[in-house]
């Protein structure tokens, strides 16, 4: 890092350790003395930075640069360098680059670019389900659908995975209106992905000021803070490629390390159930030890070889939202044979030491818990890590800290 001139400082990156809050900052202190006075120092604007790298990269930066892949760094540096060493202009024109769309990102669908709520509306959906990149009609391979439904009572037909379509019903679902495909991907892959990279490289303060210390009560080294309202002009939460980095929330970053996240985890799922591994493959990965010892946040009935399957096809089916929603009839139901054998397998192991009313309450309690949308998330995560892990390409998933969940505890 020194030698390319980014620092890891301030509250970046460092020896001396605080607990994480919700700000953009990672602990405090630099990772090294040079370090701070490349990011920090007096001379510190003279060192030369390459294209896209702030001054301070902090933990979402970091993080994400890790989870973007390579079209949507692409064309993030491509939007930086139209911006930074375009040609000259006349004074008349200042006004039009500076406006909110032409600061942020590259040109923008009409139709998309002309309406905030549709935009948002894109954005929570990006948030809560992924932005998918298959084509309507890919099929969960037969084998891992025929593993899943002989553990039930019903026999269902293969289900489609996740796709561009569904993606879109979604959106118009929420927007009250409709919405062209060409658009809606020509946007996510052109200017929602790689706004959010920015954000999150840059954090919500303007890029060019000066980070060495704060200017005001409110307004802090990496941003204004989102408790502001009273003195500044509200912040948006969510990201927009039509609005410039300054006027995001830290709200508005966390969510574009979401959505950075998210894509590639829900493309990583629809892999791993894609055929493309072999189920026995599958069934070596979900009985490793790693697996079998991280389950933090999981019930005691979780069971890798039945439930990380059923997580892989619940994601890569109905998005990153559907592993906690509308249970009934999978692996997850509190009612389902899968659950209840495994609690009564358990229960048998102490039952000598209880009464039979004990070990039945025991068992419906333990029944009844399922783990928080923040665990399953993490444990997507590492199991799309380790189904990904001979991969070296845009669909392997490196299980990064999702710094967004907080510190801990964890929910």
């Amino acid at each position: 890092p020194d030698s390319i001139g980014i620092g890891l400082s301030g509250n970046q990156c460092g020896t001396n350790h605080r607990t994480l809050d919700d700000g953009s900052d990672y602990s405090v202190g630099a990772a090294s003395g040079e370090l701070s006075h490349v990011a920090q120092g007096n001379d510190a604007p003279r060192y030369l930075r390459a294209l896209g790298i702030p001054m301070n990269l902090t933990r979402f930066a970091i993080a994400s640069i890790v989870f973007a892949d390579q079209t949507t760094v692409d064309n993030m540096l491509s939007m930086e360098k139209s911006k930074n060493f375009g040609q000259d202009e006349k004074a008349e024109d200042k006004q039009e680059k500076n406006s909110a769309e032409t600061l942020a990102c590259g040109p923008i669908p009409p139709s998309i670019g002309k309406d905030a709520k549709l935009r948002a509306c894109i954005s929570i959906a990006a948030i809560k389900f992924g932005c998918p990149g298959v084509e309507s009609g890919t099929a969960v391979d037969s084998a891992i659908w025929k593993a899943l439904q002989d553990r039930l009572s019903t026999r269902e037909p293969t289900e489609s995975v996740f796709s561009l379509d569904e993606f879109k019903e979604k959106v118009e679902s929420m927007f009250g209106g409709e919405i062209e495909k060409i658009s809606l991907l020509s946007y996510i892959t052109s200017n929602l992905l790689p706004h959010c990279l920015r954000v999150a490289m840059y954090g919500n303060g303007p890029t060019t000021r000066h980070t060495r210390v704060s200017k005001g009560k409110f307004e802090t080294a990496f941003g204004i803070s989102h408790f502001s309202e009273p003195f500044a002009a509200p912040q948006i939460s969510l990201p927009d490629p039509c609005c410039a980095i300054k006027e995001h929330s830290i709200d508005a970053v966390s969510a574009a390390f979401v959505v950075l996240r998210r894509a590639r985890l829900l493309r990583a799922a629809q892999y791993a159930v894609s055929g493309a591994v072999p189920y026995e493959r599958l069934r070596v990965i979900f009985d490793a030890p790693i697996l079998r010892k991280s389950m933090v946040g999981m019930p005691i009935w979780w069971d890798p070889q039945i439930h990380d399957l059923g997580l892989l096809v619940r994601v890569a089916t109905a998005g990153l939202v559907g592993a906690s929603l509308d249970l009934g009839g999978t692996v997850f139901a509190s009612d389902c044979n899968v659950v209840v054998e495994r609690m009564e397998s358990l229960a048998d192991t102490f039952s000598a030491k209880a009464t039979d009313e004990e070990v039945r309450a025991w068992v419906e309690m333990k029944s009844s818990e399922f783990p928080s949308q923040n665990a399953l998330e993490r444990r997507l995560g590492l199991v799309c890590s380790e189904v990904t892990a001979h991969l070296e390409n845009e669909i392997s998933y490196c299980h990064a800290p999702m710094f967004d969940h907080g510190g801990w505890p964890r929910d």
